[in-house]
């Protein structure tokens, strides 16, 4: 077997995530957008896995930052937010979602208190090419993110390109 580099793929939106909230435990916030997504299951064991999920810095302020660039224009309705590992740790509690506007200054779009680790948030019906996605931890200043998926209408925007089921 010959393993294929990335391929630019016609159509499909090349998507860059940054962060400055950190990057720790060999996690790349890139992997966020990545599938499959992992589950979050609490059993006796710790279910973190670095190649797979994103987990910030200890944020001092509670919250931490996720900038998505998109290559063409979105419209966006909904976000799908996986958080937490092993069913325990490091679980998101509110997110809120703004758009960058032609000025350069990102305006609110969403906001919602999440009531679990695994929830789909509205978002007003909204167009743009860079979006910045904030969560507020718990007690514990750190939030891990095991993906995110997103929706326009009833449509994922950026499905995976090979099915994970049959």
């Amino acid at each position: 077997m010959i393993p294929i580099g990335s391929m630019t793929i016609p159509g499909h939106a090349d998507i860059l995530l940054t962060t400055d909230s950190g990057e720790e435990f060999n996690s790349k916030v890139a992997n966020i957008v990545r599938w499959p997504i992992k589950d979050n299951l609490k059993t006796s064991k710790v279910t973190y896995d670095a190649g797979t999920m994103w987990s910030s810095a200890k944020s001092s302020s509670g919250w931490v930052s996720v900038k998505i660039s998109v290559s063409y224009e979105i419209e966006l309705t909904g976000l799908e937010i996986h958080s937490q590992h092993s069913g325990q740790y490091h679980a998101a509690k509110a997110v809120r979602v703004s758009v960058r506007d032609p000025q350069g200054k990102f305006v609110e779009v969403a906001k919602a208190q999440l009531k679990s680790p695994d929830e789909k948030v509205k978002v007003a019906k909204t167009k743009g090419t860079v979006w910045q996605l904030e969560f507020q931890a718990t007690e514990t200043g750190i939030v891990v993110l095991r993906g995110l998926r997103f929706f326009s209408g009833d449509e994922e925007l950026f499905p995976p390109l090979v099915p994970i089921k049959p």
